[in-house]
């Protein structure tokens, strides 16, 4: 059996999708009382040819690849094995995959083993399945980590397919047990998705080589007010996200950089992908939503003000910072500063709540749905929402309606995914309503529609959205079927931003995007264009005259770094330049320091800073050369007893810090110093003196203290210091490492 149960053997189409939707009903009815979401292991299985593993490898069924795939096949050998693909969704990236694994094998390494990193389960089973359904491997050879499995890699094992939460905890372990490291292929699906913390994690696995593929892997920024979690009985805030220029991050760093390109209006022009229209339309809220979201936007203005009032920290300058700093604050403490941190959380919350739940995103809904299947009763529809309770009052409303839908989202079993998907790639059911899953590279059958519903100001989503629906196929009299994908927002609202950060026209092609004005009680009426224009980015862009702390008229893009009150530069992961170029004093002039960006091409140097309600991009100046993290030269990591022996508290160090350093901060607590480390939302202190169970570990914070002190007295600014590997104690000045102390042990904390 497959996704249908043997119980619903024998009954008619209309009837398993209605013993599907009534299943669905009760599950979610019973959730909402209790905490245990019952999930299950999908039921689903796969027939495979059973026997000894092959000398040779067929993963790819014996399809004839297209000539950008071969392409792309070919630069990533020449890219000495590793590479990210930057390939649109829906053009065959999992069978890229496999042809690379299928050569490799092949040509290079016969021993190969395979692990492949998916974020999701449902990515999980269709990876399994498509190498069964197109491999020559016995079942024997696959094997799964994760949603209810633990296979590893034994004697027989050759590829390992992994959800990401499970292989950051088990397959370094798993590819060292088994001493297969040196002929792993480690292959990173959806690589966006995978933050750095985690993947950190990951990237200790050895390995031979390494692919990455995504339809966007740059990682969007989370905006100030996109604050609102998935579920809305889940309010805890989305974690800040810090935006990396790709070549920059992790992920390129360990994976490789983006090799292959093929975005949406390239797949169009060579006939990979179908020709397709995106119309978008601007809805108004309801007399009674239009003044609860003013009542809401008032209040989140008027708390922002008046924090940034009580709290002069430049470091809560730029808006996601702020909105981080908020929540930090909300969590920490139980004065006026938290009091309203919490009211600036919950009420960005509650309006980005608002703007899902309108009256015109279900009546605009319908109306093309409606249209849809006059024109058309055998139409297939993709709906996709941010929010799962929407997600499901959606699709109970269709299903009152008599329209045979499924949802699909994380929160139902496994197995009940699985069979909404069979039901809605049979035909069964003719809508299928997603709350987010079916973006992520999810390998959904052909639909003639896709309608946003609502989605956050995430680029990246819109155009993963897109993808889902965007697959070749024709009607029963051989027609070739034309994608629409109809974006619905709400007209002057903070929905309007997502068209300041894109130009449509260029990324998915002129001509494609059509927009629209929607009154409740009419018709969609044509607009000239969309309803905000998008910024250029820096190639487009006339320095000349531009002063430094002008309106920068770009976009607000690049990595991004900040500032410390000792004149230092630091990358995201608290890394400090060695270059600062005076950014620093620039940066202070205009904001009192904090947050800043660097463009990737002409290394523009640009701040945020509050303007009303809104913000404004800064100029800030040009960097004569790319910020420097590691020295570049030969330094030794353990300078000699010797060598430092003639060093004074803030003399240069001469030993090498390139490397991640444990950080200390240092503060002054009445006539005393204080060193604590930071853990979490708890400060730990260094014991001193004889107050330390170990005493040489109490004489080395004394004498950290004392040096950190007479640096001080000479007018230098050290509230951070760090240890290097050989344990000495430096501080940064200006991006110069200066020294302070050697220490015998190191320190004892305690809270």
């Amino acid at each position: 059996m497959t996704a249908i149960s043997r119980v619903e053997v024998g009954l008619s189409d209309s009837e398993q999708l209605l013993l599907h939707q009534l299943q669905v009903c009760d599950y979610w009815t019973a959730r909402q009382s209790r905490s245990d979401d019952g999930s299950a292991k999908a039921s689903a299985s796969v027939q495979a040819n059973e026997g000894a593993v092959p000398p040779i490898w067929h993963l790819t069924g014996g399809l004839v690849l297209h000539d950008w795939q071969t392409e792309c096949v070919d630069r990533w050998f020449q890219a000495e094995r590793k590479g990210t693909i930057k390939v649109v969704t829906g053009a065959g990236k999992t069978i890229l995959g496999l042809a690379i694994a299928e050569r490799l094998q092949r040509e290079v390494d016969p021993k190969l083993r395979v692990a492949i990193i998916v974020p999701t389960v449902v990515l999980m089973e269709q990876w399994f399945r498509e190498i069964v359904e197109k491999g020559n491997l016995p079942i024997s050879a696959l094997g799964r980590l994760g949603g209810g499995y633990s296979d590893d890699f034994g004697p027989e094992r050759r590829i390992l397919i992994s959800v990401l939460d499970s292989a950051r905890r088990l397959l370094k372990s798993k590819v060292a047990s088994a001493g297969v490291g040196d002929h792993l292929l480690l292959i990173v699906d959806e690589s966006h998705r995978s933050g750095a913390k985690v993947m950190a994690q990951v990237f200790q696995t050895r390995r031979a080589y390494t692919l990455g593929m995504s339809a966007t892997p740059e990682r969007d920024e989370i905006e100030e007010d996109d604050t609102f979690a998935t579920s809305a009985k889940n309010t805890t805030p989305k974690p800040e996200a810090k935006l990396v220029e790709y070549s920059e991050s992790l992920l390129a760093k360990e994976v490789g950089p983006i090799i292959y390109e093929l975005n949406f209006a390239d797949a169009v022009r060579r006939g990979i992908l179908p020709p397709f229209e995106i119309r978008h339309y601007g809805l108004p809220l309801t007399e009674r939503e239009r003044g609860e979201y003013e009542r809401l936007s008032r209040s989140i203005k008027e708390v922002r003000t008046e924090l940034r009032r009580k709290v002069k920290g430049a470091s809560i300058a730029t808006g996601t910072a702020f909105a981080a700093w908020c929540r930090k604050q909300a969590a920490r403490g139980q004065d006026e500063t938290a009091r309203l941190a919490s009211v600036y959380i919950q009420d960005t919350a509650r309006r980005k709540a608002l703007l899902y739940h309108t009256e015109g995103r279900r009546v605009a809904m319908r109306a093309l749905l409606a249209e849809e299947f006059a024109t058309n009763p055998d139409t297939r529809a993709i709906l996709f929402h941010e929010s799962i309770d929407e997600v499901m009052r959606l699709f109970e409303g269709l299903r009152m309606a008599g329209i045979p839908a499924v949802p699909e989202h994380s929160e139902l079993p496994e197995g009940m995914r699985a069979k909404g998907i069979a039901l809605f790639r049979g035909g069964q059911a003719r809508v299928i309503v997603s709350a987010k899953t079916l973006i992520e590279g999810f390998n959904v059958p052909s639909a003639d529609i896709g309608i946003i519903v609502a989605s956050s100001s995430s680029v990246r989503q819109r155009v993963q959205s897109l993808g889902r629906i965007l697959r070749r196929h024709r009607t029963t009299n051989g027609e070739e079927k034309h994608a629409v994908m109809h974006v619905l927002y709400m007209a002057e609202t903070v929905d309007e931003v997502i068209y300041e950060k894109a130009d449509w026209a260029s990324l998915t092609g002129i001509g494609r995007n059509r927009f629209f004005l929607w009154p409740l009680d009419g018709s969609p009426v044509e607009a000239a264009g969309p309803p905000r224009v998008a910024l250029p980015e820096e190639t487009a862009i006339d320095l000349t005259g531009i002063r430094p702390g002008a309106p920068y008229p770009g976009r607000f893009e690049g990595a991004e770094f900040s500032t410390d009150s000792q004149g230092n530069v630091r990358s995201i992961d608290g890394a400090v330049a060695l270059n600062p170029q005076g950014v620093p004093s620039l940066i202070r002039k205009l904001k009192g320091g904090g947050r800043f960006r660097v463009t990737p091409k002409r290394r523009i140097v640009l701040v945020r800073v509050p303007d009303g309600e809104e913000w404004e991009t800064r100029y800030v100046g040009l960097l004569k050369e790319p910020l420097q993290f590691g020295t570049g030269e030969a330094r030794p990591e353990s300078p000699s007893t010797e060598a430092l022996a003639s060093l004074a508290p803030g003399d240069p160090y001469p030993g090498d810090v390139a490397g991640p350093l444990r950080e200390y901060r240092f503060k002054q607590q009445a006539y005393r110093g204080v060193i604590l480390l930071r853990k979490g939302d708890r400060a730990l202190y260094a014991a001193t003196g004889s107050s330390a169970k170990d005493s040489i570990k109490g004489v080395d914070a004394d004498r950290t203290i004392a040096a950190i002190e007479s640096v001080r007295r000479r007018g230098f600014q050290v509230s951070r210091f760090a240890i290097t590997p050989s344990r000495d104690a430096v501080y940064f000045d200006g991006g110069q490492p200066r020294y302070l102390i050697r220490l015998e042990r190191g320190y004892e904390f305690a809270e």
